[in-house]
């Protein structure tokens, strides 16, 4: 008799999300990635969903699987999670005792069994595969569901102080002595640890346990797992700091316009010669990371007319450099009349160079990208047959691949921190954030093209994915920022209809502006209308529309024009009108204020103020929403609604994250 097998494991979102650093973002999500790597490989015809990557392949695999057997499902699930746990467990116990830590042997064996027992949450369900797939298979799913909202609860006993990735979990430390206080053993034991140099096995010093105490952080056996995955493995070395990635279209902008013959080099060694000098230094933090930690950036150096020490030196010095100089000493920190800046005037020729040439100067802000494929559950559940969902399978794993090769090309100069089945979380700089998302929205659509299934009304829906984008400084909480970008998933991208790009931005600790906006409807395309596009006007001469951006930065349309007509629209929305020619009346007024804008320049922004009128109303159509009441002032940025103040929210988020490219 054949049955259906579907397993899971996590807990995903939280082991992923316990990150100080970007990195630890990356080896958690790769960590569990491998875990299911490792499993689905001994099942071989067995699996159905997901699909394992080729060897080569950089796509991760969902934290689920469906199986069919002929074997006894509840041997076969057991023996599965039994292996996944065993491998959980020997991932940890290498990873910590390749640090060789001045920790009892036996002690540190029982605390790596202790907080990996019990660490991995896993839910089973199986059924008998009758005559009909579909219905075998949303039996399992319904089972599968119910099996995972019956929780088990471990009551674990973690003594001391706790480690700062995995906060649940104690921190590694020898066994104090009977005259010491515990908690300050084990603080005093980690900074001793700071000062040891660790490298990894091709002897490159690691930013692992020992070199991020100094900062106070202290890790249990998964947590340095973690740290130490970041660092050694192949997959996830030398991940790229906030600054770095901030940094990305800067560096390439500045390795581009090197081809210029009057491109004066000497800024560059200056500035890098004097920087090299502070390694000297036990008051700087001074960090090198390889040249592969932006992969497009790296394989520039083809054509690059950059010497090579200073293209070298532009990919490898820690990006945070371009903009400020740490201090390691806080009596320095502390003491403003001795704290000078070493390289203060060498810092300033190089941006005021860059700045000169057109490259801008370095960002302090990047974009974190969260998606994930909308009702994806319904997918699952209408594919009729084996086939159907080995198809569906295959079209994810698809498009997991096409998003590595998206967000971390060229165009975009990005990372990826997880592509898997449906969901994707990446980080890239804020100047192609919202072309990647709206390519990213484009190919999902395209690899799940022939997918569909049938909604209440017996309609037909295709696949769409819903994007957050969030633009932060590179300072950021990082654990702050995926609480946010979670929030703007759910909430916002994934409210009402769903299919959406939910974009929100943030400035020093606080949100400044948000939008959620379509990406594609009737012909309109939102970086079309944001970079230009090409207009026909005769068979022989093609005029460019300028884009938003273009309108923007020849300041046809000024910040306080902006201002003053959200001010305009909440007196209206207070006012509960909602007419929507006097609300484009207002905007068409209000925008174009500058006294210099010739009559052709406001036609221009009037021009594309209605495409993306047409264009809302177009999809707000498509999603048989004509006749809308309007929702509340807390969801006026979403254009799922008519609040008059939308157009308003749209406009200053826009000018807001163009203004974080520095250029």
């Amino acid at each position: 008799m054949p049955y259906l097998i579907k397993i899971g494991f996590g807990p995903v979102h939280g082991f992923i999300t316990a990150a100080r650093k970007l990195e630890d973002l990356c080896s958690g999500s790769c960590m569990l990635s491998d875990l299911m790597k490792e499993a689905a490989g001994k099942l071989g015809d067995k699996l159905i969903y997901p699909v394992l990557p080729a060897n080569r392949s950089k796509a991760n695999m969902p934290n689920v699987m469906v199986l069919k057997t002929d074997s006894e499902p509840s041997e076969l699930a057991k023996q599965i999670i039994d292996d996944i746990k065993q491998d959980f467990y020997d991932q940890i116990a290498a990873a910590v005792k390749s640090q060789k830590l001045s920790i009892d042997n036996d002690l540190l064996n029982t605390v790596i069994a202790r907080q990996t027992s019990g660490f991995l949450e896993t839910v089973w369900s199986a059924v008998e595969l009758g005559s009909s797939f579909e219905n075998s298979l949303i039996k399992l799913n319904q089972r599968f569901d119910a099996a995972k909202r019956t929780r088990m609860f471990y009551q674990q006993e973690e003594p001391g102080m706790k480690c700062t990735l995995q906060t649940n979990l104690s921190a590694l430390a020898p066994q104090p002595p009977s005259d010491k206080n515990p908690d300050q053993f084990t603080k005093d034991w980690w900074l001793k640890l700071s000062r040891k140099c660790i490298r990894d096995h091709e002897g490159r010093e690691l930013r692992n346990a020992s070199k991020l105490a100094r900062k106070g952080e202290r890790f249990s056996a998964i947590g340095l797992a973690k740290r130490v995955k970041a660092r050694t493995d192949e997959d996830t070395h030398h991940f790229p700091s906030t600054c770095a990635v901030a940094t990305a279209m800067w560096r390439k902008r500045i390795i581009e316009k090197s081809e210029n013959d009057d491109f004066k080099a000497d800024v560059f060694e200056a500035f890098f010669d004097k920087w090299s000098d502070l390694k000297k230094s036990d008051d700087i933090e001074f960090n090198e990371v390889t040249r592969d930690v932006i992969p497009a950036l790296s394989e520039m150096k083809k054509g690059c007319n950059l010497p090579d020490d200073i293209f070298e030196k532009l990919l490898t010095c820690e990006a945070q450099c371009f903009r400020k100089t740490d201090f390691a000493n806080e009596n320095i920190k502390e003491n403003k009349n001795t704290q000078s800046d070493p390289i203060a005037e060498e810092r300033r020729d190089l941006t005021d160079y860059t700045e000169e040439i057109g490259a801008g100067t370095p960002p302090g802000h990047y974009a974190l990208l969260s998606a994930d494929g909308d009702s994806m559950g319904r997918f699952v559940d209408a594919c009729k047959n084996e086939q159907s969902l080995r198809i569906l399978s295959n079209a994810l794993k698809d498009f997991s691949e096409q998003a590595f090769a998206t967000i971390e090309g060229e165009n975009v100069c990005g990372r990826i921190i997880y592509a898997g089945g449906d969901d994707v979380l990446a980080v890239m700089p804020v100047d192609t954030a919202i072309n990647a998302a709206c390519e990213l929205r484009r190919i999902y659509r395209e690899k799940l093209g022939g997918i569909t299934y049938t909604d209440e009304d017996n309609h037909p829906i295709k696949a769409t994915l819903s994007v957050a984008l969030l633009f932060a400084p590179d300072s950021y909480p990082l654990h702050r920022l995926l609480d946010n970008a979670e929030v703007t998933l759910n909430g916002k991208a994934k409210a009402e209809e769903k299919d959406a790009l939910a974009i929100t931005v943030y400035k020093g600790g606080s949100e400044v502006s948000a939008t959620v906006l379509p990406t594609e409807t009737s012909g309109w395309k939102l970086n079309e209308w944001i970079d230009g596009n090409v207009k026909d006007v005769s068979e022989d001469d093609d005029k460019k529309l300028p884009g938003m951006r273009d309108l923007f930065d020849t300041k046809k349309i000024s910040s306080k024009s902006m201002h003053d007509l959200l001010r305009d629209l909440s007196i209206m929305e207070k006012g509960d009108s909602n007419d929507p020619e006097l609300i484009k009346s207002i905007v068409m007024g209000r925008i174009a204020t500058n006294r210099a804008t010739k009559d052709e320049e406001i036609k221009q922004v009037q021009e594309r103020l209605n495409e993306f009128y047409e264009a809302i109303d177009a999809e707000n159509t498509l999603r048989n929403r004509g006749d809308i009441t309007p929702i509340g002032n807390n969801d006026r940025t979403d254009f799922r609604n008519n609040a008059p103040t939308f157009i308003a929210s749209t406009l200053i988020t826009l000018r807001n994250i163009w203004r974080m490219q520095c250029l």
